[in-house]
This record gives structure tokens, C-alpha cells and sequence, in this order.
């Protein structure tokens, strides 16, 4: 019966380091993620402030045209 509790333990802590390793891998991936990642184009930032309501669709349609120059 004491072999068997300590199987809990074990797998308790193996557990609980197997978690620790894939939120630390988790922080730094999003880091990572965040301040080395593919940089936006111009275009790309425009589109994702039309699309979160910052400018109307005017401002965009007319913003596009001076990035593309159309």
C-alpha cells in the first residue's frame, strides 16, 4: 500500500515539472513572438484598424489609395 502512494507522488511531481517546462517554453515563445516577429506592412496596419473600428471606411478607402498610389 506504500508503494502505491508513492507512485502518486512521483507522477505528481513529474507532472508538475512537464507543466512548468511547457509554461516556460509557453512565456518565451510568446516573447519571442512579440517583439522579434514578422514586421507589419503598412497596408496590414491599416486593415487591422479598419477592421477594429479606429477609422471609417472612407479614411480607409482613401488611405489605401495614398499607400498604393491608385
Amino acid at each position: 500500500m506504500m508503494w502505491f502512494g508513492g507512485g502518486w507522488m512521483i507522477i505528481f511531481w513529474i507532472g508538475l515539472i512537464v507543466g512548468a517546462f511547457f509554461l516556460v517554453k509557453y512565456l518565451v515563445d510568446q516573447n519571442r513572438s512579440s517583439s522579434t516577429g514578422k514586421e507589419s506592412t503598412p497596408l496590414e496596419i491599416l486593415k487591422r484598424r479598419y477592421a477594429s473600428g479606429e477609422i471609417t471606411q472612407e479614411e480607409f478607402e482613401q488611405k489605401k489609395k495614398d499607400l498604393i498610389g491608385y
